[in-house]
């Protein structure tokens, strides 16, 4: 996506589009291996070797991962103000 989008001219700033990404993946990287912490050393291999690791398989995981956890917060949302009503 990245290196399609110098194509684009709609993008001005490409370097600043790839800081952000970085920024905000960094975060969700933080904020999922605080999260493991306390966990086993297995569930902290798995996540280290299928979503934190630095390699285009990895990145898709991740976002794949993020995608179904928009997903879920929602569905939960959804049900919140289902319950209200």
């Amino acid at each position: 996506m990245l290196k399609k989008g110098a194509d684009f001219q709609e993008i001005d700033n490409l370097d600043h589009v790839k800081k952000d990404l970085t920024e905000n993946m960094e975060k969700v990287i933080g904020d999922i291996r605080a999260l493991l912490i306390h966990s086993s050393e297995i569930n902290n291999k798995h996540f280290e070797d299928t979503y934190l690791s630095l390699t285009p398989n990895c990145f898709q995981n991740l976002n794949e991962l993020l995608e179904d956890l928009e997903w879920v917060k929602k569905y939960l949302n959804y049900q919140k103000r289902s319950d209200n009503n």
